[in-house]
């Protein structure tokens, strides 16, 4: 007896309304579920709630997220980590690649902050012994 719950593994999404991922399209021809930040328009920007950045100008910390897609489109993961952790230690700027933004403090908005807390939980649970 089907369900009609549908799990999509690249989304990392479940949905349970009967509509299977690929019988709709979000209407601008980039596919079920894509965003304005998919992987399609790999560039980043300041996220709209972000503070300013202390002791640095936006075009500096653009330019860094820059090389740092850079590294990473080229596979070079330990410069493109490196240059997350310097961000981080130096302006107290976080990245989120899955909207393609860098927020001062780490701040996208209420909806994408529950999102990564939910994530990040997720990702640090521990396993239960049976």
């Amino acid at each position: 007896m089907p369900s009609g719950v549908f799990v999509h593994d690249g989304m990392k999404e479940w949905r349970a309304d009967g509509i299977p991922y690929g019988s709709f399209d979000s209407g601008d021809g980039r596919g079920p579920g894509r965003t304005s930040g998919s992987r399609s328009d790999p560039s980043y920007s300041k996220s709209s709630h972000s503070v300013d950045v202390v002791g640095a100008e936006d075009s500096e910390i653009d330019a860094l997220v820059a090389e740092r897609l850079q590294h990473k489109m080229m596979r070079s993961f330990d410069k493109a980590d490196a240059i997350r952790e310097d961000l981080r230690s130096r302006f107290n700027v976080l990245i989120d690649d899955r909207i393609n933004e860098w927020s001062v403090g780490g701040d996208f908005g209420e909806e994408h902050n529950q999102q990564r807390q939910v994530a990040d939980a997720f990702a640090n649970r521990g396993y239960i012994k049976s």
